[in-house]
Order: structure tokens, then C-alpha cells, then sequence
């Protein structure tokens, strides 16, 4: 059995961890972590990446997340079921959807010119 540690991000370690002695077997392996999972964030350019996995509807989802911004990365599950990939054509979205949905700013409007005591409900 070979294991191979990895630190794709300054607040991510990986463990890889292979039942062969065969190299390229740890290279199958560790080429996600080396090649596909971003080294920096797409909006801040910050380096503390970490990952995401969240259960919705029954699906499973994984996402990169950057630290310093909380704006993620999403990756797609291939279709034999053998690992992901970035999809890096969505883009890294800002944390909780920002497409295009409106903010708590926007659904409570500026009421400082009211009085202190008017409720408006």
C-alpha cells in the first residue's frame, strides 16, 4: 500500500491512499488534487481553498469554496461514477446564489427616514 500526502490549498491537506504498489495508480489518484482542484480563487485570488459537499433533493453536489471570499467553484460528477471535474465555464459564483435573486437589502429598503417609533407592519 503506497500513501501520498498533499496540501493543494494552505488550509487543505489530502491523504491518498493506494491498495497497489504500482506508481501510476498514485498518480490516477492525485491528479485531481494536483491538476483539477483550483490553486486560487477565480474572484479573490486568495489561496485558502477548502472543499464543499452539500445533499439536495437526493443529489449529491461538491464545490470548491474559497476561505477568504466564500465564493465557490462547482465540479461535476463524471458519468461512470469515477470522480469529478471543475466546471470552470459556470464560473466561481458568489456565496448564496447571487444570480440574479434579490439581496436582504434589497427585500428591506433603507427606512431611515421614518420615525423611530413607526412600525412598518
Amino acid at each position: 500500500m503506497a500513501t501520498l500526502q498533499l496540501k493543494p490549498s494552505p488550509v487543505l491537506t489530502v491523504s491518498i491512499a493506494t491498495t497497489s504498489n504500482d506508481p501510476r495508480d498514485m498518480f490516477k489518484a492525485a491528479s485531481f488534487w494536483t491538476r483539477d482542484f483550483p490553486k486560487q480563487c477565480g474572484h479573490c485570488k486568495g489561496k485558502n481553498i477548502t472543499c464543499g459537499h452539500r445533499l439536495a433533493k437526493g443529489y449529491d453536489f461538491y464545490e470548491a469554496i474559497c476561505q477568504d471570499c466564500n465564493h465557490s467553484l462547482s465540479f461535476g460528477q463524471l458519468k461512470d461514477g469515477t470522480g469529478l471535474f471543475p466546471k470552470t465555464q459556470d464560473g466561481w459564483k458568489p456565496p448564496y446564489g447571487g444570480g440574479g435573486q434579490q439581496s436582504v437589502n434589497d427585500v428591506f429598503p433603507d427606512d431611515s427616514n421614518q420615525d423611530a417609533d413607526s412600525i412598518p407592519y
